[in-house]
């Protein structure tokens, strides 16, 4: 293995950790929920409650009458 990619392969790696831990990046939390609040991933859907951590990109679905 030459110079050049003993620098190049570890430098790609790092920056494919950095990418995948930024599209998992936590934003902040759920202060209040009123009803019907949901996080929707793929085809499941799960309640989020006060205190739950958000993520960047993360969809949420509200239900009538509800608030986030």
């Amino acid at each position: 293995m030459n110079l050049r990619a003993c620098f190049f392969v570890p430098a790609l790696l790092l920056s494919i950790a950095c990418a995948a831990s930024a599209a998992q990046m936590g934003v902040g939390e759920a202060v209040v929920i009123q009803n019907e609040v949901v996080r929707v991933a793929e085809s499941a859907a799960s309640q989020i409650n006060v205190g739950d951590s958000m993520l960047r990109d993360e969809v949420v679905r509200t239900g009538a009458n509800s608030d986030s």
